[in-house]
């Protein structure tokens, strides 16, 4: 499997107008790339002779694999028009042209090389030496130089041989039910509906006075709060998901639910796709699934008797004598369903 770890780079102004320049010349050559696929409309080789000097041999690798990547999803979406041209302020390298000690030292040209300083903590450091380094991309983003390290790894063993379905939702962010009877709730819905009510308020009182340099800062600060709820409750449910020793985790498909008319006015504050991410990537460090299922009744369905139910208030009644929260109930069955389909 594949990991990316970021790192914070500290270098000197020289070496910062090296990197900027090296990003220049990187998108300038990706979009010729493009440019001569277009005209021949389809993909041809061009000699890596043929690209700018100042760049990395294996760096000439990345942009023809970059202008190839955005041809061929040109040509998957059946756009007659001009390939999107390339906008990224980055320049990539390959495990060939850099190496990381202390410092992280880079081929730039063909000859020279960049010993640049770096920040990493320990879990970064033991991330970066626990397996094979791949490939890196430098870009300056927020003002500082950052560094992305893609790390490949072996394939952890499934942890364990249980089931676990994830209800997530608006006002209770996610519920979790295990093949063994486990019940858990993860987040605050009431937390994050307050933080978002509040600092709208906020962002309408500063846009009427055009205080746009407050405007930038609380929107940064806002987005910090909302992203570190989604990985306190993503973690959470990895460490029950890994103390409950679960093999897979089964969530709904809701990637389309904010087409859904009577709720589109709460998804503005529901950051379900973030929290989705976040599970796979943590869950993946475990060797733990995630499995997708259709939601189409899982919090209609009753877990006993299988008589659809239609529940206004939190809590749901069937008429076989079962009573529980909705969103329980819809953990129970995606849980089901996944144990189901595993037998």
């Amino acid at each position: 499997m594949y990991l990316t770890s970021k790192i914070i780079l500290h270098p000197t102004p020289l070496q910062a107008q090296t990197l900027k320049n090296l990003a220049t010349i990187y998108k300038t050559e990706v979009n010729e790339c493009l440019r001569k696929f277009q005209l021949n409309q389809k993909i041809i080789w061009i000699p890596y002779s043929t690209l700018d000097q100042n760049l990395p041999w294996e760096s000439k690798k990345e942009v023809i694999k970059e202008a190839t990547k955005i041809f061929r999803d040109c040509i998957r979406n059946k756009s007659n028009a001009t390939p999107t041209r390339f906008k990224g302020d980055y320049c990539k390298w390959h495990c060939d042209s850099f190496t990381l000690d202390y410092k992280l030292n880079l081929q730039v040209g063909q000859q020279s090389k960049l010993s640049i300083e770096f920040y990493a903590d320990d879990y970064q450091k033991e991330l970066l030496s626990s397996g094979c380094l791949t490939s890196l991309k430098i870009e300056k983003k927020d003002k500082k130089w950052v560094c992305y390290i893609k790390i490949l790894k072996s394939d952890p063993q499934p942890y364990g041989e249980h089931v676990m379905g994830v209800d997530m939702g608006i006002k209770v962010p996610a519920v979790a039910a295990t093949s063994t009877g486990k019940i858990r709730f993860f987040g605050n819905g009431r937390k994050v509906r307050y933080i978002c009510t509040s600092q709208t308020s906020r962002l309408s009182k500063l846009m009427k006075n055009n205080n746009y340099r407050l405007i930038r800062k609380m929107d940064h600060k806002w987005g910090n709060r909302l992203l570190t709820i989604d990985h306190q409750i993503s973690k959470s449910i990895i460490e029950f998901a890994i103390q409950e020793k679960i093999s897979t985790i089964t969530l709904e498909n809701l990637a389309y639910i904010q087409k859904r008319i009577d709720s589109g006015k709460k998804i503005s504050t529901w950051s379900y796709m973030r929290l989705k991410s976040f599970l796979e990537y943590k869950a993946q460090k475990h060797g733990i699934k995630i499995q997708m299922i259709n939601p189409h009744n899982t919090s209609k369905r009753c877990p006993k008797c299988n008589r659809l139910n239609h529940s206004s208030k939190r809590e749901y009644k069937c008429a076989c004598g079962f009573k529980s929260h909705r969103d329980i109930v819809g953990a129970i069955n995606i849980c089901n369903y996944s144990s189901s389909k595993s037998n």
